[in-house]
């Protein structure tokens, strides 16, 4: 079950008064996704004026709320990624699959197949983190070897950041270069802190689950695979 609080947050960032999810986009989407699932909702009318409603957010919580907790987790994911440039969408997606990845229905490669094509595009220029990174991708698809794949994913990001940041330091004691990166290509404070805490929590991750053990859980593949494809592309779409 994803808590209602969360459902509100999550409203509250993709339905924000100057979202571009206007309040017709919201209810073509819902209605699509009502027919998918053979769910009723209860605003499915274009014109917000035909209800009593204070704002767009409103209505798009009340119609989030008529799916099932597996259906939320989907449709959360599918408008993070539709809305990825909203303020706030991208670290909503960060909570999303860190703390429901268990809802999630599909494999984590037909969640994240639009994802993962664009970082594939993006490696070709780092021809030793792009063979990491297929590796990985073919030992997911074939539903093998999680733990080989977990890994094979944290040494093509490590060479990642060793190529952009032109140093050979580990995934670990990368923050004061990719400090000084992040202060060159004039990203806020905010963001540049939001893609530190997303490395470092993974690198946490990996050296306490993967690393060093074989401690790894399937659900967790996903959320892995979502963070790595995220840190490669912004990466090298920043150097």
């Amino acid at each position: 079950m994803i808590k209602p609080t969360f459902l509100v947050h999550a409203t509250d960032i993709l339905a924000a008064q100057n979202s571009t999810f206007s309040w017709s986009k919201i209810v073509k989407y819902f209605v699509a996704k009502s027919i998918e699932y053979n769910v009723d909702i209860p605003y499915t009318d274009t014109n917000i004026s035909t209800y009593e409603l204070p704002n767009k957010r409103t209505g798009a919580l009340k119609n989030l709320q008529a799916f099932n907790p597996e259906q939320q987790f989907e449709i959360l994911e599918e408008l993070c990624n539709t809305y990825e440039g909203v303020e706030g969408v991208a670290e909503l997606k960060i909570k999303l699959v860190t703390q429901y990845a268990t809802l999630r229905s599909k494999s984590a490669l037909n969640i994240s197949a639009e994802q993962v094509n664009e970082a594939k595009g993006l490696l070709t220029k780092y021809p030793s983190a792009e063979k990491l990174y297929n590796s990985a991708l073919e030992k997911i698809k074939n539903g093998i070897y999680d733990r080989n794949a977990l890994d094979d994913l944290r040494l093509s990001l490590e060479e990642v950041l060793k190529k952009v940041l032109g140093n050979t330091k580990s995934l670990e004691n990368q923050r004061p270069a990719l400090s000084e990166f992040f202060k060159t290509k004039d990203l806020s404070p905010q963001i540049a802190n939001l893609l530190w805490t997303t490395i470092d929590s993974y690198s946490k991750y990996q050296n306490e689950n993967v690393k060093h053990n074989d401690n790894v859980k399937k659900t967790d593949l996903d959320v892995i695979l979502d963070y790595t494809t995220a840190c490669i592309k912004q990466l090298i779409l920043h150097s």
